[in-house]
């Protein structure tokens, strides 16, 4: 440029994690029976069962919503398509936050839906991410800078002030669930690791010659006269 200033563009990331403090569990009964009102009945009670061993193991009223409910016709089509008889799923989603005790929680809630159970996931997470937010946007901060700073070295140049500032906030991967249904009094075990977050910022500087001094243009070389003619 004219005035010898500029801009670098670099881009900075940070992670933070910590074990979480919730989990969300997606429990509930499937039944299949030879009509929807013997199905619905018998999906009542054993999701009135499921339910209620929740709250017994700790989980409150606000933590329970229903996430699904559905009725369908079960078709068997390997003697021609006919018709023996309906499923109707009921499932709700729990956010348990004792998580010591969470297997036997599992256990408790397979023992009240019986064969009925279904358990279609069960994902960590924490109640409130602001402290690793903020720790991941530090060290993101402190990794572009860095660049920053090193690329103004390299070439010379003095590292102004930023110019923009544009971030991206993305989770870590869900760490997998380990569990295993076990026979006898033993506990469903189940690990929780650690959740974390990773911040990627992109940042701009100013940058502009060392002293502030503008670029010097480079002078022609001076054309020589002709000759006068005698």
């Amino acid at each position: 440029m004219n005035d010898g200033s500029g801009q670098i563009s670099v881009t900075g990331s940070g992670s933070s994690a910590a074990p979480p403090d919730i989990a969300i569990v997606t429990v509930g009964v499937e039944v299949v029976s030879s009509s929807v009102a013997a199905a619905r009945t018998q999906a009542a009670t054993d999701g009135a069962a499921v339910i209620e061993a929740l709250r017994s193991g700790g989980v409150h009223q606000r933590d329970l919503a229903t996430t699904t409910f559905s009725v369908h016709p079960e078709y068997d089509h390997r003697n021609g398509k006919h018709l023996p008889g309906y499923r109707v799923t009921n499932t709700v989603e729990a956010r348990v936050r004792g998580l010591d005790s969470l297997g036997q929680l599992v256990d408790s809630v397979v023992a009240a839906g019986g064969d009925n159970t279904v358990i279609n996931s069960i994902r960590f997470a924490h109640e409130d991410s602001t402290a690793l937010d903020t720790a991941a946007r530090n060290e993101a901060w402190q990794d572009a800078r860095r660049k920053a700073a090193q690329l103004a070295e390299l070439a010379g140049l003095e590292l102004g002030d930023p110019t923009f500032i544009n971030e991206q906030t993305r989770p870590s991967p869900t760490p997998p669930l380990r569990h295993a249904m076990m026979e006898g009094a033993a506990a469903t075990p189940i690990e929780a690791g650690a959740l974390g977050v990773t911040v990627i910022v992109e940042v701009g500087f100013a940058i502009s010659a060392r002293g502030g001094k503008k670029t010097a243009a480079k002078k022609k070389p001076a054309q020589k006269k002709p000759a006068k003619k005698k």
